[in-house]
């Protein structure tokens, strides 16, 4: 049961990640809508809006709205921050919340929205990859030396994948210091 607390699936993440807002152009007029998270709305035609992801892709299927790109979601800001993962080997680059998620719902229901989608689907997968080497490598660090591993920037997708390992790794570094601290006491008792 308590094992259930330790981690997310990745559809429980992306899940979290829907009820990020972004701007929409809706092409109906209605009132606003009521959710236990909150109003959006009125809906005019030609007067952008800002809805939750899970909204604005379920506006989008059926064709009632066309959906503005967050800022980040841009061929020159994605590729900044990619050179900028290339340039520091021993850090993750602050990236938006929820970049993994959000970049792969939109361009998968709005890609004829989002301007250079194909390049975009390049640049995000280029810095997913260098990511994921980043913590390979973290990881693999921490087994030589468990007091020093920087994880800041990490995404919650990221943490999730990398969760199980890191648990069991830090579950085993306690045994042993554990077991060095009783190995110290026991050598100290001896006259």
């Amino acid at each position: 049961m308590a094992k259930r607390f330790l981690e997310f699936t990745a559809a429980e993440v992306e899940f979290l990640a829907e009820d990020t807002i972004i701007t929409i152009v809706p092409n109906f007029q209605m009132d606003m809508l009521f959710f236990i998270s909150g109003t959006v709305g009125p809906f005019s035609p030609s007067l952008p809006v800002q809805v939750p992801v899970w909204l604005a892709c379920t506006l989008k299927t059926r064709k009632r709205c066309s959906i503005q790109a967050p800022e980040w979601l841009d061929v020159a800001y994605l590729s900044a921050k990619l050179d900028e993962e290339r340039m520091f080997h021993d850090r993750f680059i602050e990236m938006p919340e929820h970049f993994m998620e959000i970049s792969a719902m939109l361009l998968e229901c709005a890609s004829d929205d989002i301007r250079n989608a194909s390049q975009l689907r390049g640049i995000i997968e280029d810095i997913c990859e260098i990511r994921y080497a980043k913590a390979r490598h973290g990881l693999s660090i921490l087994q030589d030396n468990p007091v020093a591993t920087q994880v800041n920037n990490l995404s919650l997708m990221e943490i999730n994948s990398i969760r199980p390992f890191f648990i069991h790794a830090m579950n085993e570094f306690r045994n042993f210091a554990q077991t060095l601290q009783a190995t110290r006491i026991r050598a100290n008792e001896v006259p």
